[in-house]
């Protein structure tokens, strides 16, 4: 028996041995590929912050699969500027707001990056359409694009991004209606799309993103009424619809968002009384 036992633990062993072994190459392999996938964006935009020159990947490092330890050390995007990794080793957020980005999305590595939690892009000069392959960062949180020169229709692939708690796309030329896919977003709790060419009415299905506390939509060309079921948005903080077409009345539902602070629904074309119920609204700032 002993013999035996011994002859077993001989053999696991180096079989033990050989599965580290491959997982090591293995997140290596990820290191590498989210790296390259970065570096093709970046050679993409046109841009000469001088904090991207710490994103670089050694040509020794690409080919050199004899030592995987060499690999991760060496070939990890976790310590380039604006990148930051999970415990993992994998990029879990791109942080490159204000770093005087001009280019597209287009070939941004939204594929590549399945760990991806938070982008920030805020603030730059990026241009063009969102692609809709934005929605294959299933585990995002938080994503900014505000303050960019993006354009073309919001796309409703952003639904498909059920992770998120804070989307900010204001600030761009953004045309079109706002996507129905938007109120899958359950967890979301910031919603800025102001600033942009919006038009065609409000979803009334908003209201369903009861963990909303900011919604601002104003200064765009959005038509039609203000949906009752705005109302549902229990935990509203502050609302911004103004500057935009609204019409017909301002609904008495308005009255049940205890918590709101700020209410903004100036120049539109509302009409009829103000409800008695914006009376409920206490907390309200004058």
């Amino acid at each position: 028996m002993g013999f035996s036992t011994s002859k077993r633990v001989l053999i696991l062993v180096p079989l033990i041995l050989l599965v580290i072994s491959l997982s090591s190459l293995n997140a290596a392999s990820n290191f590498i590929d989210e790296a390259r996938s970065l570096l093709k964006w970046k050679a993409s935009l046109n841009q000469t912050n001088p904090l991207l020159s710490s994103w670089i990947l050694y040509p020794g490092n690409a080919t050199n699969t004899s030592s995987s330890s060499h690999l991760e050390t060496n070939a990890s995007p976790c310590s380039w500027h604006g990148i930051r990794c999970n415990k993992a080793g994998r990029v879990h957020v791109v942080n490159l707001t204000s770093y005087g980005l001009k280019g597209m999305l287009q070939e941004f590595p939204f594929s590549s990056l399945p760990q991806l939690a938070h982008v920030d892009l805020s603030v730059n000069e990026l241009y063009g359409i969102i692609p809709p392959q934005i929605g294959h960062l299933s585990k995002l949180i938080y994503l900014d694009l505000q303050i960019n020169l993006l354009s073309g229709k919001i796309p409703p692939e952003i639904g498909l991004l059920t992770n998120l708690t804070t989307l900010h796309l204001s600030e761009n030329k953004l045309n079109g209606s706002i996507p129905r896919d938007m109120c899958q977003l359950r967890l979301l709790e910031e919603l800025a799309l102001h600033m942009n060419r919006l038009d065609d009415s409000i979803p009334s299905c908003l209201g369903n993103l009861t963990n909303l506390f900011w919604l601002s939509l104003y200064n765009n060309s959005l038509s039609g009424s203000i949906p009752r079921e705005i109302g549902k948005l229990s935990n509203l903080v502050e609302l911004d619809l103004d500057t935009n077409h609204l019409t017909g009345s301002i609904p008495s539902t308005l009255g049940y968002l205890k918590k709101l602070t700020v209410l903004h629904i100036f120049d539109n074309q509302l009409s009829g009384p103000i409800p008695e119920e914006i009376g409920n609204l206490e907390s309200l700032w004058i």
